[in-house]
């Protein structure tokens, strides 16, 4: 059974801890779309902390890698995978272009023509979308979408972001399931968090996430 998991905003730290949490504890796949209790900043997991601009929106750090993302309005979800599951034993590379060619069909779906990049932009930036790398999803040559990823014993975690030009249609999550259902080889069933997996995802949100000792770690 794969599940779909429908969560109301949350805070930064717990929005990550949920994250950790079925990633660590779901034998099954997931999509968790989710949304943001607040305008705040998360940065990849090796970024600096000093490399940051001041700002007056709270900032958490995945555990994930990639840059640094506004999520003031952006669509995000993620993807966690059984160890055993062909999408969790394929190479990076190939993992993200298949989850993105995916999230490029849901868009098309909704009129979006979403094409994946077929190369890294020639300049790097500390911010996700300021520029694009190898399979990130373009949109009349801007990228409109990325994803960070990390592996372990149970399995994979990708994280995503969408920031399209107009507001997503309401029923772009209903196409992005149906999308990633075909990817995971089987319909989606709603669900909600397990009562471990509440209680991982809060001690997280509690131990790591919201400290300024995981935030400003690097």
């Amino acid at each position: 059974m794969a599940r779909l998991i429908l969560h109301p905003a949350g805070t930064p730290a717990w929005n990550m801890g949920a994250d950790e949490a079925l990633w660590q504890l779901s034998p099954e796949p997931v999509l968790r779309l989710y949304s943001w209790g607040l305008p705040c900043l998360s940065l990849g997991y090796f970024q600096k902390i000093s490399e940051i601009s001041p700002s007056d929106r709270p900032c958490v750090r995945r555990i994930t890698g990639g840059g640094l993302v506004d999520h003031t309005r952006d669509f995000t979800f993620t993807l966690t995978l059984p160890s055993g599951h062909r999408l969790a034993r394929m190479t990076a590379p190939e993992s993200y272009a298949t989850i993105h060619e995916g999230v490029a069909q849901a868009l098309g779906s909704c009129g979006l023509t979403a094409t994946l990049a077929a190369c890294c932009a020639p300049e790097k930036s500390i911010a996700c979308f300021q520029a694009a790398s190898k399979y990130d999803l373009l949109l009349h040559g801007a990228k409109i979408g990325g994803g960070a990823q990390k592996r372990g014993k149970t399995g994979l975690l990708h994280q995503g972001s969408l920031l399209t030009p107009l507001p997503l249609p309401a029923h772009f999550a209903e196409e992005l399931s149906r999308s990633v259902g075909r990817l995971f080889g089987q319909s989606l069933n709603v669900s909600a968090l397990t009562p471990a997996e509440s209680a991982f995802a809060q001690n997280a949100a509690d131990s790591r996430y919201g400290t300024v000792e995981w935030t400003q770690r690097f």
